[in-house]
């Protein structure tokens, strides 16, 4: 089935060429046909739309995206890129896929759920600049999650500095997470959108997140875990901010003890900040038990989520850097053990030292 699928590519291929002004019904503008080589390439996008539209399962899709993505990547680049700009101008032209919205290396996809989301996604790769004057017109209005995930992430491409892209980007995701039925059902690319939190550093969006934690609503399962994982790598980014943040946000957190004190557990005890966040952390009379059960069973908080994300690059901190933010949190932990403050604190701070004890005795791992 998926070499007929290419065929039928072929066939209309040959068609469009030999286009006709009944051409212009099907959205090629005459400017369009005047300029070389594009009538080849719209004639392969409006196939490709046809074939998508009849594809049976998603490994015929795969078949056309790939025959598409080939076309245009072997083209002249300025051709290729204003004739899917000049596609995406108009919504109303679209077919899915039948895959799962999946990132790859690099924030590229690796399976597109439409024909338009997979454009949006090689049009970034072609031209960034263009992509992200492409991206903000498609944000000027809801269209699709999926879409705007992408397009977040072209504009991040385009616009490189974080003092310029900033507050466009969080005041779209915000906007995002304002649609009310991408929020109740959340689409893989609406919930990969969060990774422009991190990308931001948006560590004042520390109380938004932690009223999703909260929401028992709908499908808040998936939203819930998304603003964990967000929350959790912006203290992986940001520790002291985000360290800070989690505790003017601790109302909001009610509910969420155990993940609070997993956040607060990455702090680094060689930093002057971060220990003294840790020490108030610990000493905090209104402490619950649960929270410093779960502190002293994690810390130092060493786990890592490893995924492809739309923008960001988690860094794990290697062999060495693991081993001495150990014997640092050890001298600390013990200084702890002597002071009379933490007198109420001395089993939690015991089992945090066995612990550490057990990681800076072992031998040190070659990279």
């Amino acid at each position: 089935m998926a070499a007929i699928m290419v065929l039928l590519l072929v066939a209309l291929l040959v068609s469009r060429q030999a286009a006709t002004d009944d051409d212009r019904q099907l959205g090629v503008t005459e400017g369009m046909q005047d300029r070389d080589g594009t009538k080849e390439v719209e004639g392969l996008l409006n196939a490709a739309l046809v074939g998508l539209s009849g594809a049976e399962n998603p490994g015929e899709s795969a078949a056309i995206l790939s025959e598409l993505k080939e076309a245009l990547f072997s083209m002249p680049r300025e051709d290729a890129v204003e004739v899917i700009a000049d596609f995406l101008s108009d919504s109303s032209g679209n077919a899915a896929t039948g895959m799962s919205f999946a990132i790859g290396e690099g924030g590229k996809l690796d399976q597109p759920t439409s024909l338009r989301v997979a454009l949006i996604d090689w049009l970034g790769q072609l031209d960034k600049q263009r992509a992200g004057e492409v991206a903000e017109q498609i944000l000027s209005e809801p269209t699709h999650p999926d879409e705007w995930a992408l397009c977040l992430r072209n504009y991040a491409w385009a616009h490189p500095d974080l003092e310029e892209s900033s507050d466009y980007l969080i005041g779209k995701w915000e906007q995002m997470i304002g649609v009310e039925s991408w929020m109740k059902e959340p689409s893989v690319g609406f919930l990969e959108a969060f990774d422009v939190v991190v990308h931001a550093r948006a560590v004042e969006l520390t109380p938004r997140l932690a009223e999703m934690l909260a929401d028992p609503s709908g499908n808040a399962g998936a939203v819930r875990h998304a603003a964990f994982l967000t929350m959790d790598r912006l203290v992986v980014a940001s520790p002291a901010e985000m360290i800070a943040a989690l505790d003017e946000s601790a109302e909001l957190l009610d509910g969420s003890d155990a993940m609070h004190a997993q956040m607060v557990a990455r702090a680094d005890l060689s930093e002057p900040e971060q220990r003294q966040q840790v020490e108030e952390f610990l000493l905090d009379p209104e402490r619950s038990v649960e929270q410093l059960d779960v502190f002293a069973q994690i810390f130092p908080n060493a786990n890592y989520m490893v995924s492809s994300n739309l923008l960001t690059t988690t860094i794990i901190p290697d062999g060495a850097e693991r081993r001495r933010r150990d014997q640092a949190a050890l001298s600390q932990v013990e200084r702890w053990l002597a002071d009379d403050r933490f007198v109420t604190r001395l089993d939690w701070l015991r089992l945090m030292r066995d612990r550490l004890q057990g990681f800076v005795s072992q031998p040190a791992v070659p990279e």
